[in-house]
This record gives C-alpha cells, structure tokens and sequence, in this order.
C-alpha cells in the first residue's frame, strides 16, 4: 500500500488543488447536493470526515455541523486549518484511528480514500469503526470508485491534458496512479462489496452515479440493532 504521508508531501499539497478540486466542479457539486440532504439536523449535527484533504467540504459548509476531519498528512492538515478554522482537525492514519461509539450524526469518505488500504479486510475495518461511531440514525456517505472507472479516468480531458494514468495489475481490484506526488499503489473492491457490508445496519443503502467515474453511495439512518457485517473477501 501506498504511504500517504509520504506522497502527500508539502511540495504535493502545495499543487493538490490546482489538481484534485479545481478542475473538478461538477463532482464537488454532486457532493454538495448530497450533503445539503444529510446535513439537515442544523448546526448541533456532529460530522466525521475521515481522508479529509484539506477540507473543502467544510470550507463551503460553514456553520452547518460541527465537523472533525482525520487524515494522515500533516502538510494536507495545514492547508485544511486555514480553509475551515471553524474546523476540528486529527492527524493520524486510518488504520489505526478510533473514533468514540455513538458519536457522529454522519460520517464521509471522498475521492475513494479506502483506496490507499492494503485490502478489503482494511476496509472492512475502517467502515466497521464507522458504522459504530454512528448515533442511531446516522449516515455514512462514502465516494466509491470501481475498478472499472479506470479506463473512464484515462479518456477524461484532465487524464489527457495532465499526462497522469491509472493502470489495474494482475490482481483483480489493485491498481497504480502516477501523478506528480509519486506512485499511488491502490485498490477498488466492488460496489456490491460496500452495499452487502452496509445495508444490515442502515434503514437504506442508495447510490447516486455522478456520470464520470464516482459512485456516490449513501448509507441513510442506522439501525439501532446491527446486523453481522458480510464474509466477502478482496479477490
């Protein structure tokens, strides 16, 4: 697995927007629209973003929730402090973050940030400690991105004006981005993956398909009595 302290250096964050948020408007829009729903408890709403970058969900929500953003890079925190002041910000890798139970009235995860984990059982675990740090009736809205999207992202006008490509490998649902930051060493289990792990615990499991490459999969109000997470394996 990739280790994003490392790619995420100050030199990478220093270029990441001009990247990864400005030339993407109609994702962030679609991310806004989604929010402007889950976002309806007022501003007492307790909101996790885990990989939060450098917190542009939160810039452009303002007084919305009271938001706590983890990430692994410090130089992507330093960035996030100044966009959302308002803003609690935890450095550490999601491996081994462990947010309280009951805690949250949503939970997000964007850009396919589960990707930089070594395999689905990474995943499991980090969407396990989610739905636990869950209140009653809380959402996890996670932008999912499939193996297949991969040939979608190399046709894109960013793919050809950049240069950068993203190619799978042998195994299954593992691939390779390079970018500026470096070598990106991913993986992307299916969608039907998320949905089987989720949809015990929540009331409804929806997704949403941006038309590019996101699935955007919302897990709405969870359930009091949890239901036993799926056997699926990454192979």
């Amino acid at each position: 697995m990739t280790a994003v302290s490392e790619i995420y250096s100050w030199g990478y964050s220093d270029t990441y927007a001009s990247l990864y948020i400005d030339p993407w408007p109609a994702k962030h829009a679609a991310n806004r629209a989604i929010l402007e729903f889950l976002l309806d408890r007022g501003p007492q709403t307790r909101w996790l973003d885990l990989a939060c970058g450098q917190a542009w969900h939160f810039a452009h929500l303002t007084g919305r929730a009271q938001m706590t953003g983890v990430d692994a890079s410090a130089s992507q925190l330093a960035k996030a402090r100044i966009a959302a002041p308002h803003a609690t910000f935890v450095c550490e890798d999601l491996r081994t973050f462990a947010p309280a139970s009951d805690a949250f009235d949503l939970i997000t995860v964007f850009w396919g940030a589960y990707c930089y984990l070594a395999d689905w059982s990474q995943i499991v675990a980090l969407l396990t400690k989610a739905v636990a740090a869950l209140k009653p009736d809380g959402s996890i809205y996670i932008e999912v991105l499939p193996i297949e999207a991969i040939e979608t992202f190399n046709r894109s006008r960013f793919a050809g004006k950049t240069g950068f490509r993203a190619r799978r490998t042998a195994q299954s649902n593992q691939w390779t981005y390079r970018d500026s930051g470096g070598l990106h060493r991913m993986i992307s289990p299916p969608l039907r993956y998320f949905e089987a792990l989720l949809e015990g615990h929540f009331y409804g499991v929806r997704v949403h398909d941006d038309g590019c490459f996101m699935q955007h999969l919302v897990a709405y109000r969870r359930r009091e009595c949890r239901g036993p997470a799926p056997p699926y394996s990454s192979g």
